[in-house]
């Protein structure tokens, strides 16, 4: 998938190079425009798929580029986020109210810059299916993020999981069935959620491909799910997290589990128990506490694609 083109418009030169490099440091074209015409001519001849604005501008502040923006149909679907120093509850009103995706003040944290970014992204009008699939890797789009943008979009997809194996079925935005192993259902869709990780592929399915069931609500699941790793994470030993790397214990005592191959990460040691995931966490936990198994640094240098776990 190609690269998103982001398109900033700032009267000031640092500001347009600092974001900038933050957008293309994660993967995204970045164009500038000094001033609020030019960045309305520069939209005009090649559309983005979002805009970031500042609010005080010469020649025209950001409320009249806005509104400029909104007069044109191709680009009445590009979403804008306005970034500025004016911290007023007002002039947020507003933005928001004249149509603005976001309302940013400066100075922002660019881990949250580029959050707001990310999920203007994904209610883009390019992000709404292009094409009939869709694919990636998860250290890039996250599981819970993927499923809550087929979720909003109401979209009828089946997600594939190939480094598991497993997939997803989701109707009209809706949890329908998951497979991993031999689990199915929202308990395969709990062990999904715990070893997640690699790459993943959505074929987009017409309503009509996919019948009959409505299926239940995927932030509910995603939300029920969060709760309970919660809920085992607070009962193992401290430093232990899900995406932990874990080995057998030359010297530890009793034996391990046969279905598990190591290296392996805590979520993905309880997602392949074959058995309840309650008795599951209290097995890992124990062996854990009795020294059979201990953190490991992984199969690769670090682990990096790792992504199980994470809202």
């Amino acid at each position: 998938m190609d690269s998103y083109r982001i398109l900033i418009i700032d009267d000031d030169e640092m500001h347009r190079e600092v974001l900038s490099d933050y957008l293309e440091r994660a993967g995204l074209q970045a164009e500038s425009a000094a001033d609020g015409l030019q960045g309305i001519g520069m939209a005009r001849e090649n559309p983005p798929d979002l805009i970031l604005l500042d609010l005080q501008m010469p020649k025209m502040d950001g409320f009249a580029v806005l509104r400029r923006l909104q007069e044109e149909p191709r680009l009445q679907g590009v979403p804008v986020l306005f970034l500025t120093s004016h911290d007023r509850p007002n002039l947020k009103v507003r933005a928001l109210e004249g149509g603005a995706e976001d309302y940013i003040v400066k100075p922002f944290d660019r881990a949250e810059l580029m959050a707001r970014v990310h999920a203007a992204l994904r209610r883009s009008r390019r992000y709404a299916v292009r094409s009939a699939h869709l694919q990636g890797r998860l250290r890039d789009m996250g599981l819970f993020d993927l499923l809550s943008t087929l979720e909003i979009g109401q979209k009828t997809a089946r997600v594939e999981l190939p480094d598991l194996p497993a997939h997803i079925d989701v109707h009209r935005g809706r949890f329908v069935d998951a497979a991993f192993g031999s689990f199915a259902g929202a308990d395969a869709l709990m062990r999904i959620v715990l070893s997640a990780h690699g790459n993943f592929f959505v074929r987009f399915l017409s309503t009509d491909e996919e019948a009959g069931n409505e299926g239940d609500f995927l932030g509910g699941l995603l939300l029920d799910a969060v709760r309970r790793m919660d809920e085992w994470g607070h009962e193992l030993p401290k430093g232990i997290g899900w995406d932990t790397w874990l080995e057998p214990d030359p010297a530890g005592q009793g034996g391990f589990s046969p279905w598990a191959d190591f290296p392996l990460s805590a979520g993905r040691f309880l997602a392949l128990y074959p058995g309840d995931l309650d008795e599951g966490a209290r097995r890992l936990t124990g062996l854990l506490s009795e020294g059979v198994l201990r953190p490991s640094t992984g199969p690769g240098e670090d682990g990096s694609d790792w992504q199980g776990g994470q809202p």
